[in-house]
């Protein structure tokens, strides 16, 4: 064998060898790739599930909520609460322009308020109870 066939043998054998080293440097790039959009997708599917799930919370939620809004009006106490409701509201729309809006007061004057509306619906039911005792 002459010098320049070793030569060309030692050049071929360290070309396959840095070639090797980059194909193998690709392959791992290129299965940590693999395994990088693996956990992506999992990542992915698992929000998605978990998106699902929740969308399907709301609507049982919704659907809970319609059904109760449904039997409130079989129910006649609570059909007349709602009635009542709507016309207070109607009420408080002329009077004032608008529904209740609780920036409309600090804590504590909504306390007061709700004090004052106490001491009357006290003071309403203690004039029934007397003038029931009257009647019997």
């Amino acid at each position: 064998m002459t010098m320049m066939m070793m030569g060309l043998m030692v050049a071929l054998s360290v070309t396959l060898i840095v070639t090797s080293a980059l194909y193998m440097t690709k392959i791992g790039n290129l299965q940590a790739k693999v395994s990088e959009l693996q956990h992506e997708a999992l990542q992915h599917e698992t929000r998605s599930e978990w998106q699902m799930e929740r969308f399907e919370s709301q609507l049982e939620r919704r659907d809970l909520r319609i059904e109760a809004f449904e039997k409130t009006y079989e129910n006649p106490v609570l059909a007349e609460v709602h009635r009542k409701l709507a016309k207070q509201t109607e009420k408080g729309l002329k009077k004032y322009g608008h529904t209740v809006r609780p920036e409309q007061y600090r804590d504590d004057q909504w306390l007061l308020h709700l004090q004052e509306e106490l001491i009357d619906a006290a003071a309403y039911a203690e004039s029934l109870m007397q003038k029931r005792n009257k009647q019997e």
